[in-house]
Order: C-alpha cells, then sequence, then structure tokens
C-alpha cells in the first residue's frame, strides 16, 4: 500500500513532524485513498497528537537567490 498515516495507534510508535507545519492553519491527508482526503485545524491536529517537532525540510535556497539579485 504504501501510505503514511498522520496518526500512531501506538504507544510506542511516535510521530515526527516537521516544524513548518505548524504554519499552516489547515492540515489535509490522504484518508487511505488517493482521491479522498481529510482535513484537520492545524492547531487541533498538534494538540491531538503531540507529535516531536523536527526541522526536516529546508528553505528553498533558490527563492532566496532571487531575492538577492
Amino acid at each position: 500500500m504504501g501510505s503514511v498515516p498522520p496518526f500512531s495507534f501506538h504507544e510506542a510508535l511516535q510521530v515526527i513532524v516537521d516544524s513548518h507545519l505548524k504554519e499552516n492553519t489547515e492540515v489535509f491527508f490522504n484518508a487511505g485513498r488517493l482521491d479522498r482526503s481529510i482535513m484537520l485545524n492545524g492547531e487541533e491536529y498538534f494538540e491531538l497528537l503531540h507529535p516531536i517537532i523536527e526541522e526536516i525540510t529546508a528553505a528553498d535556497q533558490s527563492q532566496n537567490q532571487k531575492k538577492e539579485k
């Protein structure tokens, strides 16, 4: 199947999310199908999940280079 659920249903399995996800007021994820999605309020998602927050992604450096020119 190859899906990554946005929740953990086992106490030994923690969910790690990128810190930039907190910048979104809404969070969308697949609902077990590629043609259906679920939307949650971003704050509620973090309140429900209590994920580990890490710096996973980096800023797009090409945008910074364009600004400098």
